[in-house]
């Protein structure tokens, strides 16, 4: 480790390390500063008994025709990866009706038009318009709207509305107050180009970004968090971590949470951003149960995509109201996947993971709620899974919102930075060029304008942007194409 670099990244996330494999590839001297042991932020593995779980990303959109393809291709990053591609990627289940959603997007639109044959040709514009359309046209007509506001305008059965509200889930809003532009730019990926699985489960993407950023010089630390960022003038100096150790650059990229980053990291109350991150609201957590099978999955599991299920039309009440849901003695919505099955790799040691949009509130909320929540989602995999039996279970365990905040230090454990409505998508909020001169933002907690940054192809092209962004200010030539549109 030396003294002085080109940049240094704040955290190791998606965002992070794909800015990192950028700017170094691009010649310049790069240090990434983790606070975890390993790379990958949310999108990371870990290993109990020798069962392999995923944190909480459960695939890969947008590989072959997204951003994500895109940036793996740029960085030459496929030489490090195997996709496995399923097929169906997902059911929806409703109270009257399953819908599923598969690889080939022609087969998903038609899915839906015989579970509601009198919105055929409705169903036919809306999946035209989310797909086909050119991204400055969706902008300029969306920009202000919410996704109950598109629903409306294609849609008079409340039930497909509610069918495709359940994927909201995704985004942590009901569709009533999430964004139009975050939820069809969501859509676009989870139906154009879905359902991809790394081999060796979601650490390999953030392992193979590792490989790629240190082959090209790269250095990392692990285990160390940025206690201060160093700044004269209002421009950055560097970073002290570890007990006063200085490091000294020209620039700093923050893939970190932005409250901490404003309030704890800078501690410049007289910058724009101090003020309004009090006024933003973080998106929703999850609470996520894992659990590993002693026997082959794929004989107790007829279908291995992932299921989404609610047990009520009434989806925007069960997530705008995530304090009075948890507390329900049933639960009304879950997500189940089932990551093993889609490693071809493995044979044994199968796991499944339950996950529900959850509060943050407090630490004495989830002390009190944790286990019951675990159980109530327990007895959902089991109406779904009726071959698994009770002796088949070697563990179960879980993770509350209060898990994932200590593990990330995202405020509030919020698993897709700011929630994604209207007003919080302005660009001008937390842009990913500072306030602070050579301070750049990266990952889920800056506002692009556009929203959908929670996922996995939505930070990579942040990242993408921010070594862009690093670049013209260091006055470097970016040597690849000027934009990635949605």
């Amino acid at each position: 480790m030396n003294e002085r670099y080109d940049v240094v990244i704040i955290g190791a996330g998606i965002g992070g390390l794909v800015c990192g494999c950028y700017l170094a590839k691009a010649g310049l001297k790069i240090l990434i500063i983790e606070q975890q042991n390993i790379p990958g932020g949310y999108c990371t593995s870990f290993s109990r008994r020798g069962y392999r779980f995923d944190v909480g990303v459960h695939y890969l959109g947008a590989v072959k025709r997204g951003v994500l393809g895109k940036v793996l291709n740029e960085l030459d990053l496929q030489k490090f990866l195997t996709f496995h591609q399923f097929d169906p990627t997902d059911k929806i289940i409703m109270p009257q009706e399953s819908i599923y959603i598969r690889a080939v997007p022609e087969d998903t639109i038609q899915e839906f038009e015989r579970s509601f044959p009198d919105e055929k040709k409705a169903i036919r514009n809306f999946f035209d318009f989310i797909l086909k359309t050119d991204f400055v046209s969706i902008y300029s007509k969306i920009k202000k709207l919410t996704f109950s506001d598109i629903l409306n305008e294609y849609f008079t059965e409340e039930h497909l509305k509610s069918a495709l509200s359940v994927l909201m889930g995704n985004i942590g809003s009901p569709a009533d107050k999430a964004s139009a532009l975050t939820s069809i730019i969501f859509l676009r990926e989870f139906i154009l180009d879905p359902g991809y699985y790394p081999q060796g489960g979601m650490q390999a993407l953030p392992d193979g970004l590792l490989q790629l950023f240190e082959e090209n010089g790269g250095e990392i630390i692990f285990g160390k968090r940025v206690e201060k960022i160093l700044t004269q003038n209002n421009q950055v100096q560097g970073v002290i971590f570890d007990q006063k150790k200085r490091i000294l650059s020209q620039c700093i990229v923050a893939n970190c949470d932005a409250t901490t980053l404003f309030k704890d990291l800078l501690c410049l109350s007289d910058v724009k951003e101090f003020n309004v991150v009090d006024r933003l609201l973080p998106s929703s957590s999850v609470v996520a149960l894992y659990v590993a099978v002693k026997n082959n999955l794929r004989k107790i599991v007829k279908e291995q995509c992932n299921i989404w299920y609610s047990n009520t039309y009434k989806v925007g009440e069960a997530l705008s109201s995530l304090r009075r849901t948890i507390m329900q003695n049933e639960l009304p919505f879950a997500m189940i996947c089932f990551p093993s099955l889609h490693d071809l790799l493995i044979t044994d040691k199968h796991v499944i993971e339950v996950l529900i949009n959850a509060p943050y509130e407090s630490e004495e909320f989830w002390r009190e709620q944790k286990e019951s929540t675990l159980e109530k989602l327990f007895s959902i995999l089991k109406q779904f899974t009726p071959a698994l039996r009770d002796e088949d279970v070697i563990m179960k365990f879980g993770a509350s919102p209060c898990t994932f905040e200590r593990y990330t230090a995202n405020r509030g454990g919020a698993i897709y930075g700011w929630a994604s409505t209207p007003s919080q998508i302005k660009s001008n909020l937390v842009p990913q060029v500072s306030s602070v001169a050579g301070l750049f933002l990266a990952g889920h907690w800056c506002t692009s304008g556009v929203g959908g940054e929670g996922g996995i192809s939505g930070v990579a092209n942040l990242g993408r942007n921010a070594a862009r962004l690093v670049m013209n200010k260091l006055k470097v030539q970016w040597p690849w194409n000027y934009f990635i549109l949605k």
